[in-house]
């Protein structure tokens, strides 16, 4: 019958931390008023019928783009992303 060899604590700790459950933080929001904008922007311009509507829109989304860049996910959450599934 093989003996068997204790694994060293650092592996057998890993091994254990591998198997729990871990809960994942709530994402962190940097700029909550660029994303709650940006989360209107998109609402409004998705439900608009009006097209001078969606006009105005397109120039408050583009002046966004110009002064921020494109909003990462630290900033401004996954919701307000421009890679965002809707």
């Amino acid at each position: 019958m093989p003996t068997s060899i204790p694994a060293p604590i650092s592996q057998v700790k890993y091994l254990l931390g591998a198997c729990s459950h871990r809960a994942l933080a709530p994402p962190m929001v940097k700029d909550d008023a660029l994303a709650q904008r940006i989360n209107a922007l998109v609402e409004t311009f998705l439900t608009s019928d009006d097209d001078a509507k969606q006009l105005q829109v397109l120039a408050h989304a583009k002046a966004v783009f110009q002064r921020e860049g494109i909003p990462s996910e630290a900033k401004v959450g996954d919701a307000a992303t421009p890679t965002a599934a809707r």
